[in-house]
């Protein structure tokens, strides 16, 4: 064979090896590469799953967060009452008041006669509100100071409920 019939077999064979590296062998590696990056984002799912699952488990066993309500005496909560009353510089008139209703929780029942300013109503207001006591206000009234009825202060009176004290 002549030098010129194998160079032109060898250019045959190398554009054949090239034709067949285009047809077959590239795409065969594109899906290679494909499958993989499937594989790689299906392992990041299950292993996301996975440490969902933990942090699910792991939440079932640990406390509770939300606060623990733990039922009051009314004397508890006359004693708080009277305190904030005096600080406040109001006077106060705390009664059991039968409340009545359905609930779920245990509960007991008050009405609080209040005398003072409006300032320092507000203050004891906020007192109450910013509590450990779990309380739900039903009715509220404000009786405006009288002169003919020698009442210089206004008044405030309140009925509601006491769940319990938050911890």
């Amino acid at each position: 064979m002549s030098i010129k019939t194998i160079k032109i077999i060898l250019i045959i064979f190398c554009a054949a090896v090239v034709v067949f590296i285009a047809s077959v062998i590239y795409p065969l590696i594109s899906d290679i590469e494909n499958e993989a990056q499937k594989f790689l984002l299906e392992k990041k799912t299950r292993t996301e799953f996975a440490l969902r699952i933990d942090n699910l488990k792991k939440t079932e066993d640990a406390p509770l967060r939300y606060p623990l309500v733990v039922p009051v005496t009314f004397l508890d909560f006359l004693e708080f009452v009277e305190k904030e009353a005096a600080v406040s510089q109001i006077s106060v008139k705390l009664n059991p008041h039968d409340s009545k209703g359905q609930e779920p929780w245990p509960f007991f029942g008050f009405r609080l006669d209040l005398s003072g300013s409006f300032s320092d109503f507000v203050s004891f207001l906020e007192k109450m509100e910013s509590s450990d006591y779990l309380i739900n206000i039903s009715s509220f009234t404000i009786i405006k100071g009288d002169q003919e009825n020698i009442i210089k202060t206004p008044s405030f009176n309140f009925e509601g409920r006491v769940y319990g004290k938050i911890l």
